[in-house]
């Protein structure tokens, strides 16, 4: 597992001097709901395959990596296969994030290592509130409350002034 954790570490440090990136994709999502995260399979015998996380742009974080050797998939620390699970198939490396919340924002990047040869994938997941509803007719609701009070509130001025007015007429 400490192996895996260095190779990725060591695997993205190089990413942007050698190797090639696919195209980016952003994601936009609600918390609670569940992301999959795909890239194409890269993966061959005797490969790396991982995927990171990078926050803020500063700071990355291992996910989970698999051994082509070995074929077992290792979850890094913090991230537990709870909640981050990882699946390799003929045609899919996925990343199953579950029930998505505000801090799972960030910049997530499928890479695969194999004879000095660096592939990655980069997916933008944004996790943004959802509207509150109640907002949406409230404000609305309170603007017509107060345009009736102002409305009333004249036409008792206008009727009070003419009441005044048919008074001073009659005497």
């Amino acid at each position: 597992m400490k192996n895996s954790v260095l190779i990725a570490a060591v695997l993205y440090s190089f990413c942007w001097t050698s190797g090639s990136v696919s195209g980016s994709e952003i994601l936009t999502v609600h918390p609670g709901e569940d992301v999959r995260l795909q890239s194409a399979n890269m993966f061959q015998d005797g490969s790396v395959t991982f995927w990171l996380r990078v926050i803020n742009q500063t700071t990355t974080s291992c996910i989970a990596v698999i051994n082509g050797v070995s074929t077992t998939i290792d979850h890094c620390e913090g991230f537990d296969s709870g909640s981050f699970e990882m699946t390799v198939n003929v045609s899919n490396v996925t990343l199953i994030i579950k029930r998505v919340n505000i801090s799972d924002t960030g910049i997530y990047i499928c890479g695969r290592y194999h004879s000095a040869n660096l592939k990655l994938t980069v997916q933008h997941l944004h996790v943004i509130e959802k509207p509150n509803n109640m907002m949406l007719f409230v404000i609305p609701g309170s603007g017509i409350v107060v345009l009736l009070i102002i409305v009333i509130v004249l036409i008792i001025q206008v009727m009070k002034i003419q009441t005044g007015n048919s008074q001073k007429s009659i005497t």
